[in-house]
C-alpha cells in the first residue's frame, strides 16, 4: 500500500491486534488504489489467508 504513491498523499498504519491493522491515508485516486489490490494473485492470497478489507470514507468537519 505504501508504494502506491499515485493513489495517496500520506499514510500511517496502526496495529490493532496480532491479526488486524488500521491503515489511514489521504486517498487521492481510488481507482489507482484498488488496481494492485484486485490482481488475480492478490485476490487469491487474500482468500487463502482469510483477509477481509473494510473501508470507510471520512470527510472533514466544516467549521
Amino acid at each position: 500500500m505504501s508504494t502506491i504513491s499515485a493513489a495517496h498523499t500520506g499514510w500511517t498504519v496502526a496495529k490493532e491486534s496480532d491479526h488486524s491493522l488500521v491503515f489511514l491515508a489521504n486517498i487521492t485516486d481510488f481507482s489507482a488504489l484498488s488496481e494492485p489490490m484486485m490482481t488475480e494473485e492478490q485476490v487469491q492470497w487474500d482468500t487463502t489467508n482469510g483477509v477481509e478489507y473494510i473501508a470507510y470514507r471520512m470527510q472533514p468537519m466544516g467549521g
